[in-house]
């Protein structure tokens, strides 16, 4: 799912480069199938994404993913994103309260 709408932990948060919300792309959920792993499809996914927040004239596409995710840390790095640590984030219905944010500036 893509929107601008981005959870409060996204506020406080050492940002690259400076933008207003409509101006940032906010990736929150991406993922595959086990059956699909290592074909490819996650990288499709992010590149797809990357040409939505630039047709969308976007400044910079930011997510987070779980700590323990390490598969999708390094997705993500091999993208270009800038991994600005491990940060509280909270989601309602969830114990896991520990995330890696990611930016890229396009």
């Amino acid at each position: 799912m893509l929107n601008h709408d981005a959870v409060d932990a996204y506020r406080d948060a050492a940002w690259t480069i400076e933008a207003e919300p409509h101006e940032v792309l906010v990736v929150h959920a991406l993922g595959v199938v086990p059956d699909h792993l290592g074909t490819g499809v996650s990288r499709s996914l992010v590149d797809a994404t990357l040409q939505v927040a630039r047709e969308q004239s976007c400044k910079a596409v930011r997510l987070d993913t779980y700590v323990e995710n390490v598969p999708a840390r390094k997705l993500y790095e091999r993208h270009g994103f800038t991994d600005l640590g491990c940060h509280t984030v909270v989601y309602e219905g969830t114990d896991l309260t520990q995330f890696h944010l990611f930016e890229y500036v396009l």
